[in-house]
């Protein structure tokens, strides 16, 4: 019996043992690369293929490679399918399946390009406003954001200030008026602790929290007058769930951020301290050899002195 381009893609993708839903390697590139075939543009049939996904998060690798393969595999006229995929996994998953978003970003950067170049002008303007929104909500880190419009356009990359590099300049800097090599970037300690002491993730997510809750849901009694108004109202309590779920999700990965800076800050005090040590103890050797000195000069004065009244003799 011959082999379907299905069972091809499965094929080519499976292997392995099974988890506890009970799926081999092999049944669920079956049936995700079936699922991607069925998958049409309603929000609906992209939700659930979504929750699919979260649901087999285990499966994150297998599953971003194989998305990655189908979608450099699909016709120009399904490209978008995989995309507006895409981008509901990355909104969606980043609090509960963190995994699942690390292993689809990673595959962003290598397939979204691709499709942009093979497909028409209207489907590289979609794509250009979904990176807005990316980059608009933090869904994907600025470095990302920076590196997928690059390659898209072809441009050169941009070289934004780095925080954290930053940091690391500013802290092992020659002070101003010695010598050394000029430090790349801000030296000025105050420039970088604006940097860093900066809010706005904090700020945005507090804003957009406000935003996508309404003020009905968050109240003590939920009051339904029209049975046909209960399918709206768990429609919008859906979005605000997982619109908040996004948005702690970039709350997680900031929080992950300070952390970090907090850790390299720490190693930039000790790195401080040891250089301050090592100055103090070749200040100390300065001055003894200083001693030293002005000790030589003393004797050579009183040779002088000795020899001078030798001659007056």
């Amino acid at each position: 019996q011959p082999v379907t381009r299905k069972q091809s893609s499965a094929m080519a993708w499976g292997g392995g043992d099974g988890d506890e839903s009970g799926m081999t390697d092999d049944s669920f590139a079956e049936s995700f690369v079936s699922k991607l075939e069925k998958v049409n543009e309603t929000q609906q049939s992209i939700n659930t293929l979504s929750n699919w996904l979260r649901f087999h998060h285990k499966r994150s690798r297998q599953a971003a490679d194989i998305w990655a393969a189908e979608a450099l595999a699909a016709p120009p006229s399904r490209h978008l399918l995989f995309i507006y995929l895409l981008n509901d996994v990355l909104q969606t998953a980043r609090r509960r399946s963190p995994e699942l978003c690390d292993n689809f970003a990673l595959r962003t950067l290598e397939v979204l390009p691709e499709i942009v170049k093979r497909a028409p002008a209207n489907v590289g303007e979609k794509v250009n406003r979904i990176i807005n929104i990316w980059e608009e909500r933090l869904v994907l880190p600025k470095a990302d954001i920076a590196t997928l419009r690059q390659r898209i356009t072809g441009a050169p990359p941009p070289r934004a200030p780095n925080a954290a590099v930053a940091v690391s300049r500013a802290a092992t800097a020659p002070p101003a008026g010695q010598a050394g090599p000029a430090p790349k970037g801000p030296a000025d300690l105050s420039a970088v602790l604006k940097m860093v002491s900066s809010t706005e993730v904090l700020d945005h997510v507090s804003r957009e929290q406000e935003a996508v809750v309404p003020t009905e849901i968050l109240a003590d009694d939920i009051t339904v007058d029209d049975p046909a108004d209960i399918s709206a109202k768990r429609a919008s309590v859906d979005h605000a769930s997982e619109q908040l779920e996004v948005l702690e999700g970039q709350l997680e990965a900031e929080l992950r951020d300070r952390k970090r800076l907090i850790v390299l800050l720490c190693t930039a005090v000790d790195q401080q301290e040891h250089i301050c040590g090592d100055l103090e103890a070749a200040m100390e050797q300065s001055q003894a050899k200083r001693a030293r000195v002005a000790e030589t000069r003393a004797k050579l004065e009183d040779v002088q002195q000795q020899m001078d009244a030798i001659a007056n003799v």
